[in-house]
């Protein structure tokens, strides 16, 4: 079986983007897909910079704080 050229395999991870961000977007989007979204930036070595998003710097200031007891922290029902 003869091996994809770069521009085939360049075609495929780009429509492979794009139908990621489609479905994210969706409102049918499941966390499955977003795990797989999550896997392709990461598998791509694609980063955030938290100073420049208002949306990821919102999320950090409402996770929980690590504790160095080990004891976990409930996300829901906090005070």
């Amino acid at each position: 079986m003869a091996k994809a050229d770069n521009e085939a395999l360049a075609d495929l991870h780009g429509e492979l983007a794009r139908v990621l961000k489609n479905i994210i977007m969706s409102d049918e989007r499941t966390a499955s897909d977003l795990s797989v979204a999550r896997q392709f930036l990461k598998d791509n070595s694609i980063t955030a910079d938290l100073a420049a998003s208002k949306e990821l710097q919102a999320l950090t200031d409402n996770m929980p704080e690590d504790l160095d007891d080990g004891t976990v922290v409930p996300i829901y029902g906090r005070s």
